[in-house]
């Protein structure tokens, strides 16, 4: 019951990312991207693992690989951040040092 479950959820959060990365109203650079697109590649195999007969090892290296994307996705937002505090533009969090 416990993989079933799991394999649903991932199959959910990988669908709901692949919305972010698809949808033209959000924009989150080019890192950010990439980190997105591992994470639904670590969550479909996830998916897969608790659906099929999978080795232990595709199930720890897609939580590496997911782990990465959360990595690379913060990066990328720190970059982003950072850039958009050099520029003077609104960041995705609005003016935070009108506080």
């Amino acid at each position: 019951m416990q993989a079933i479950l799991n394999g649903v959820l991932s199959v959910a959060a990988a669908g709901t990312l692949t919305y972010v990365v698809m949808s033209p109203r959000i924009d989150e650079g080019g890192l950010i991207k990439v980190g997105l697109m591992a994470m639904i590649l670590s969550l479909i195999v996830s998916a897969m693992y608790s659906f099929s007969d999978l080795p232990f090892m595709a199930a720890y290296n897609a939580a590496l690989v997911l782990r990465g994307g959360i990595v690379v996705v913060c990066l990328g937002y720190y970059l982003k951040f950072k850039r958009h505090k050099r520029n003077g533009t609104p960041t995705d969090f609005g003016n935070l040092t009108e506080r």
